[in-house]
């Protein structure tokens, strides 16, 4: 896998978000960032900015049990 393929990093933004794991994702975002710049020169794409902020957002919300994680994520960030 290529380091940099940042479809393969807003996957795995996408399966943390699904797990309830807040600091996977935060770390994947933080690797993702921190292989862009030091391979590329560069900071990650907009779809990959954008789902990480809305990701983040949602982890912020009150969850009161009757939403479901996987169907939320079906249409997040898919336009990669």
């Amino acid at each position: 896998m290529d380091p940099c393929c940042e479809e393969a990093h807003r996957g795995m933004m996408r399966a943390f978000y699904q797990a309830g794991r807040r600091d996977a994702l935060v770390r994947q975002y933080s690797l993702c960032t921190d292989l862009l710049h030091r391979e590329e020169g560069r900071a990650p794409d907009v779809r990959t900015a954008q789902l990480y902020r809305e990701l983040m957002a949602i982890l912020r919300q009150p969850f009161d049990g009757a939403q479901d994680r996987a169907q939320d994520t079906a249409w997040i960030g898919n336009q990669s």
